[in-house]
């Protein structure tokens, strides 16, 4: 299997939902510094990431119905001489004799050999595939993916949101990580960095905690007593914005390459160099939720990353981590 489609199906987390079956999500983030070797960065990582057949095997179909071959909602969004293009597809897990799953994810993943590349993947096991449907969202440069306990729907009223007309039109759907982005949008737009390219971290801080806040009002309002726990990343592929809320990401951060297993397994069969290659100037950031299921010697070398705080990676991949900016109660982003 390819390693990276490993690890975008293995560690997936479970979401409930109202129609009775299970689904599951993942968001992973990959940035690099040289978007040609972004494979040999997904084949350093592979390992440390369960395969999708333990996934599927290990989750139990909800009370009262039988376990029935799933499949995932795989979609990727990367960037190619500045657009943002997104791919998205289903693959059936349920049906060993043919195992589609085995590099489809991997390969749509490393495709695009991009120095920012967002995906997202969800198990289902009773809706058809609806396209519209797939994370990443996008809209102009920005990506966007959520994962967590989005079970429940508030009744999200496009009047009383103002979001304005040319962002709500973007919409294909009212599930919650969808408004989340766009009332996300409609605050840049309120500080006209939407229709810029130049970052306003505060604005865009700003932004980011106004749409996180007018989401969990949107559930208090609608009686489920509190907002969920979930996580977002998104990113205009100049910047990437990371937090969690009610729950963890995890950073793995990887300097150099000593030793590349993709690019050594091309080496010709007893030449000096066969095995052996280096990259030290590689550089790469990767940012998941949930927790990757690494064998114990690599567990520590992703972090955790507390609830609520703000993690942000710019394109010379440094990286600072805070607060979002407090504020009060925000206005509405029309």
């Amino acid at each position: 299997m390819t390693p990276v489609a490993v690890g975008l199906c293995s560690c997936l987390s479970v979401e409930g939902t109202k129609k009775g079956f299970c689904e599951m999500s993942l968001s992973i983030a990959m940035l690099v510094n040289d978007r040609l070797l972004q494979p040999c960065v997904c084949r350093e990582v592979g390992d440390e990431l369960a395969s999708l057949r333990q996934c599927a095997a290990q989750v139990d179909a909800p009370d009262g119905l039988d376990p029935a071959p799933s499949e995932l909602d795989l979609g990727v969004g990367h960037y190619h001489e500045g657009e943002a293009l997104l791919t998205r597809r289903p693959l059936t897990t349920g049906d060993p004799a043919r195992e589609p799953h085995e590099d489809a994810f991997g390969a749509l993943f490393c495709a695009g050999r991009s120095t920012c590349t967002l995906a997202h993947a969800m198990r289902r096991s009773a809706r058809a595939f609806q396209p519209n449907e797939v994370q990443p969202f996008r809209f102009r440069d920005w990506l966007w993916v959520m994962s967590g306990d989005l079970e429940e729907r508030p009744d999200f009223d496009h009047q009383s949101l103002a979001i304005p007309p040319y962002i709500r039109g973007n919409m294909r759907t009212w599930r919650p990580a969808e408004v989340a982005f766009h009332l996300f949008l409609a605050f840049l737009h309120r500080t006209a960095t939407l229709e810029t390219f130049h970052w306003d971290r505060m604005g865009t801080r700003r932004a980011l905690s106004s749409a996180i806040s007018i989401l969990a009002a949107r559930y208090v309002a609608a009686g489920s007593g509190a907002s969920p726990s979930y996580s977002i990343l998104t990113t205009n592929g100049e910047m990437l914005l990371g937090v969690g809320v009610g729950r963890q990401l995890f950073v793995r951060r990887l300097e150099g390459l000593a030793d590349c297993r993709l690019c050594g397994a091309g080496r010709r069969p007893g030449s000096d160099a066969a095995g052996s290659v280096a990259h030290e100037h590689l550089k790469a950031i990767l940012v998941a939720d949930p927790a990757p299921a690494a064998p114990d010697e690599k567990v520590s070398l992703w972090r955790p990353l507390k609830p609520g705080r703000l993690l942000e990676i710019d394109a010379g991949l440094g990286i600072e981590e805070g607060p979002l900016t407090p504020h009060g109660p925000p206005d509405a982003p029309g």
